[in-house]
Protein backbone atom coordinates (compact mmCIF):
# COMPACT_ATOMS: atom_id res chain seq x y z
CA UNK A 1 0.00 0.00 0.00
CA UNK A 2 1.28 3.47 -1.29
CA UNK A 3 2.01 5.47 2.13
CA UNK A 4 3.09 8.44 0.43
CA UNK A 5 0.96 11.71 1.99
CA UNK A 6 -1.54 12.42 -0.54
CA UNK A 7 -1.46 16.06 -2.33
CA UNK A 8 -5.41 16.80 -1.03
CA UNK A 9 -8.45 15.40 1.02
CA UNK A 10 -9.60 13.84 -2.12
CA UNK A 11 -6.72 12.12 -3.41
CA UNK A 12 -6.47 10.56 0.69
CA UNK A 13 -10.10 9.96 0.18
CA UNK A 14 -9.25 7.77 -2.28
CA UNK A 15 -6.65 6.13 -1.41
CA UNK A 16 -8.62 4.22 0.92
CA UNK A 17 -11.50 3.67 -1.25
CA UNK A 18 -8.94 1.80 -3.34
CA UNK A 19 -7.20 0.36 -0.84
CA UNK A 20 -10.61 -1.33 1.40
CA UNK A 21 -13.98 -0.04 -0.86
CA UNK A 22 -16.41 -2.05 1.75
CA UNK A 23 -14.85 -1.10 4.82
CA UNK A 24 -17.05 1.34 6.98
CA UNK A 25 -16.30 5.06 7.31
CA UNK A 26 -19.00 6.42 8.41
CA UNK A 27 -21.06 4.63 11.88
CA UNK A 28 -22.95 6.33 14.18
CA UNK A 29 -26.44 5.37 15.57
CA UNK A 30 -28.22 6.03 12.60
CA UNK A 31 -26.74 4.30 10.02
CA UNK A 32 -23.61 3.23 8.68
CA UNK A 33 -21.55 4.21 5.17
CA UNK A 34 -18.94 2.51 3.40
CA UNK A 35 -16.14 4.06 1.49
CA UNK A 36 -17.69 3.19 -1.86
CA UNK A 37 -21.25 4.25 -0.44
CA UNK A 38 -19.98 7.75 0.72
CA UNK A 39 -18.31 7.87 -2.68
CA UNK A 40 -21.20 7.39 -4.77
CA UNK A 41 -23.57 9.60 -2.49
CA UNK A 42 -20.89 12.14 -2.52
CA UNK A 43 -20.50 12.15 -6.41
CA UNK A 44 -24.49 12.58 -6.74
CA UNK A 45 -24.58 15.29 -4.27
CA UNK A 46 -21.17 17.23 -6.25
CA UNK A 47 -23.02 16.54 -9.73
CA UNK A 48 -26.29 18.65 -7.96
CA UNK A 49 -24.21 21.32 -6.25
CA UNK A 50 -22.00 21.76 -9.47
CA UNK A 51 -25.52 23.51 -11.11
CA UNK A 52 -25.86 25.91 -8.13
CA UNK A 53 -21.71 27.17 -7.62
CA UNK A 54 -19.56 29.22 -9.79
CA UNK A 55 -15.93 27.90 -9.52
CA UNK A 56 -13.26 25.97 -7.14
CA UNK A 57 -12.71 28.36 -4.74
CA UNK A 58 -15.61 29.25 -3.32
CA UNK A 59 -17.21 28.72 -0.05
CA UNK A 60 -20.27 26.37 0.67
CA UNK A 61 -22.02 26.85 4.15
CA UNK A 62 -23.34 23.59 5.65
CA UNK A 63 -26.41 24.31 7.51
CA UNK A 64 -26.86 20.73 8.61
CA UNK A 65 -26.62 17.96 11.67
CA UNK A 66 -24.30 16.29 12.36
CA UNK A 67 -24.64 12.54 10.65
CA UNK A 68 -24.00 11.11 7.41
CA UNK A 69 -25.23 13.74 5.45
CA UNK A 70 -23.05 16.34 7.06
CA UNK A 71 -20.24 13.92 5.94
CA UNK A 72 -21.50 13.32 2.05
CA UNK A 73 -22.10 17.20 1.92
CA UNK A 74 -18.40 17.90 3.05
CA UNK A 75 -16.86 15.31 0.80
CA UNK A 76 -18.93 16.55 -2.27
CA UNK A 77 -17.71 19.91 -1.36
CA UNK A 78 -14.01 19.25 -1.52
CA UNK A 79 -15.06 16.82 -4.87
CA UNK A 80 -15.89 20.14 -6.37
CA UNK A 81 -12.43 22.08 -5.04
CA UNK A 82 -14.53 24.19 -2.72
CA UNK A 83 -14.68 25.09 0.68
CA UNK A 84 -16.99 24.63 3.51
CA UNK A 85 -18.17 25.69 6.74
CA UNK A 86 -20.26 23.89 9.07
CA UNK A 87 -22.55 25.71 10.98
CA UNK A 88 -24.95 23.54 13.37
CA UNK A 89 -28.77 24.47 12.56
CA UNK A 90 -29.42 25.40 16.65
CA UNK A 91 -26.96 28.27 15.53
CA UNK A 92 -28.31 31.29 17.37
CA UNK A 93 -29.69 33.71 14.85
CA UNK A 94 -27.37 36.91 15.89
CA UNK A 95 -23.89 34.69 15.01
CA UNK A 96 -25.35 32.58 11.88
CA UNK A 97 -25.80 36.27 10.25
CA UNK A 98 -22.25 37.67 11.30
CA UNK A 99 -20.73 34.20 10.03
CA UNK A 100 -22.58 34.81 6.70
CA UNK A 101 -21.95 38.17 6.49
CA UNK A 102 -18.14 37.27 7.16
CA UNK A 103 -17.34 34.67 4.96
CA UNK A 104 -20.35 35.83 1.87
CA UNK A 105 -20.67 32.01 0.63
CA UNK A 106 -21.75 31.32 -2.59
CA UNK A 107 -24.19 28.32 -1.91
CA UNK A 108 -25.74 27.60 1.81
CA UNK A 109 -26.90 23.94 1.86
CA UNK A 110 -29.20 23.86 4.59
CA UNK A 111 -32.09 20.93 6.06
CA UNK A 112 -34.13 23.68 7.68
CA UNK A 113 -35.44 27.21 7.94
CA UNK A 114 -32.70 29.96 7.56
CA UNK A 115 -34.16 33.20 10.28
CA UNK A 116 -31.76 35.01 9.25
CA UNK A 117 -30.30 37.99 6.51
CA UNK A 118 -28.45 36.49 3.30
CA UNK A 119 -25.38 38.36 1.65
CA UNK A 120 -26.78 39.30 -1.86
CA UNK A 121 -24.69 36.88 -3.38
CA UNK A 122 -25.31 33.81 -1.65
CA UNK A 123 -28.01 31.28 -2.40
CA UNK A 124 -29.82 29.10 0.12
CA UNK A 125 -31.46 25.40 -0.97
CA UNK A 126 -32.50 22.96 1.17
CA UNK A 127 -30.51 19.73 0.88
CA UNK A 128 -33.92 18.15 0.05
CA UNK A 129 -34.62 20.30 -2.99
CA UNK A 130 -31.21 19.82 -5.11
CA UNK A 131 -32.19 20.36 -8.57
CA UNK A 132 -31.24 17.00 -10.49
CA UNK A 133 -27.77 17.13 -12.47
CA UNK A 134 -26.33 14.74 -14.75
CA UNK A 135 -23.12 12.78 -13.26
CA UNK A 136 -19.52 14.33 -13.62
CA UNK A 137 -16.51 12.30 -14.34
CA UNK A 138 -14.33 14.52 -13.65
CA UNK A 139 -14.43 16.69 -10.11
CA UNK A 140 -12.20 19.89 -9.94
CA UNK A 141 -11.29 19.01 -6.26
CA UNK A 142 -8.43 16.48 -7.93
CA UNK A 143 -6.83 19.83 -8.62
CA UNK A 144 -6.55 21.22 -5.05
CA UNK A 145 -3.22 21.80 -3.85
CA UNK A 146 -2.09 21.47 -0.77
CA UNK A 147 -2.14 24.92 0.06
CA UNK A 148 -5.58 25.47 -1.05
CA UNK A 149 -8.70 26.17 1.22
CA UNK A 150 -10.51 22.99 2.43
CA UNK A 151 -12.28 24.29 5.19
CA UNK A 152 -13.01 27.40 7.57
CA UNK A 153 -13.69 27.68 11.72
CA UNK A 154 -14.20 29.87 13.33
CA UNK A 155 -11.75 30.86 16.64
CA UNK A 156 -14.23 31.57 20.08
CA UNK A 157 -14.00 35.15 19.46
CA UNK A 158 -12.09 35.65 22.23
CA UNK A 159 -11.22 39.35 20.86
CA UNK A 160 -14.58 39.61 21.29
CA UNK A 161 -15.69 38.72 17.47
CA UNK A 162 -15.12 35.17 16.05
CA UNK A 163 -12.96 35.05 13.57
CA UNK A 164 -12.51 32.89 10.55
CA UNK A 165 -9.36 30.26 10.28
CA UNK A 166 -8.98 28.60 7.20
CA UNK A 167 -7.52 25.19 7.00
CA UNK A 168 -5.60 24.04 4.08
CA UNK A 169 -5.52 20.82 2.43
CA UNK A 170 -1.98 19.89 3.91
CA UNK A 171 -2.76 21.18 7.09
CA UNK A 172 -5.92 18.56 7.36
CA UNK A 173 -4.06 15.51 6.11
CA UNK A 174 -1.39 16.35 8.72
CA UNK A 175 -3.91 16.02 11.28
CA UNK A 176 -5.59 12.97 9.78
CA UNK A 177 -2.49 10.90 7.20
CA UNK A 178 -0.13 8.67 9.60
CA UNK A 179 0.01 11.44 12.23
CA UNK A 180 3.18 10.78 14.65
CA UNK A 181 1.48 12.24 17.64
CA UNK A 182 -1.37 9.71 18.65
CA UNK A 183 -2.00 6.31 18.18
CA UNK A 184 -4.98 5.01 17.50
CA UNK A 185 -5.24 0.84 17.92
CA UNK A 186 -8.83 -1.02 16.08
CA UNK A 187 -11.67 -0.52 17.62
CA UNK A 188 -10.77 3.10 19.25
CA UNK A 189 -12.37 5.92 18.68
CA UNK A 190 -15.94 4.63 18.02
CA UNK A 191 -18.60 5.99 20.19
Amino acid sequence: MNTEKPQNLLAAFHHWLQAVPEANTWVDTQQSLSYRELEDKSSVLAAKLAVLVGKPGDIIVLHLQKGADMAIAILAVVKLGASYLCVEPDTPKARLEQLLQDVAPALVLTSSVINCALPQTTRCIDYSQLPEASPISTFWGYHSTPQTCACLFYTSGTTGKPKAVAISHQGSLHMAWQPDYVTIAPGQGRG
